[in-house]
């Protein structure tokens, strides 16, 4: 991520999902991902170029055309536009990858879930942008201070301990305290 991103790149979403059918249950809300989309950022409808955030998908479970593996379309990532309609009939390829691999996409890529089944299909989807993105969560706010102080360096970078976005203005104009830390001292 130091390459494609930044040094100072965080965690911005983090998630693990199962696409998995499961005989007699209901669960409240439907997953995230139905439908062509991309998790890129756009200003005025237009997307960033090139793009600022990277998601990677950890497969847990094989991912295969037997489990809802992910469909992606091949180098839409270079469109950087969102798909017309989430529910076109497009030409895919599936992410295939086995238990234990990583997937590395540049979240302009267009992407949707694959069709529910039976089978197991957890996997973790994490995505990373530059310390200046607003994290999906406050994390700072989920541990103590004494709880981070034993986290190692790169952890506590991922969970935005030195790059805390404020609520609004009042609570601070500065978003990289390393940064502000090292210019007014």
């Amino acid at each position: 991520m130091r390459r494609m991103i930044d040094d100072d790149y965080m965690l911005i979403s983090p998630s693990a999902r199962n696409r998995r059918l499961i005989k007699d249950a209901s669960f409240g809300r439907k997953t995230s991902g139905v439908g062509w989309h991309t998790d890129s950022r756009f200003i005025g409808g237009e997307g960033i170029k090139p793009s600022l955030c990277y998601m990677s998908i950890l497969a847990i479970d094989q991912f295969d055309v037997t489990n809802g593996a992910t469909h992606y379309i091949p180098r839409s990532h270079l469109l950087y536009r969102r798909p017309d309609d989430r529910d076109a009939d497009l030409d895919f390829e599936f992410m295939t990858m086995p238990r234990g691999t990583m997937a590395i996409i540049d979240t302009a890529l267009w992407h949707r879930i694959g069709e529910a089944t039976t089978s197991s299909r957890w996997g973790v989807f994490n995505t990373y942008g530059p310390w200046f993105m607003k994290p999906y969560h406050r994390f700072h706010d989920m541990f103590s201070a004494e709880q981070m102080e034993n986290f190692s360096p790169i952890t506590r970078q991922l969970l935005h301990w030195d790059a805390v976005p404020p609520k609004h203005h009042d609570e601070s104009m500065v978003t990289l305290r390393r940064v502000h830390d090292r210019l007014y001292r």
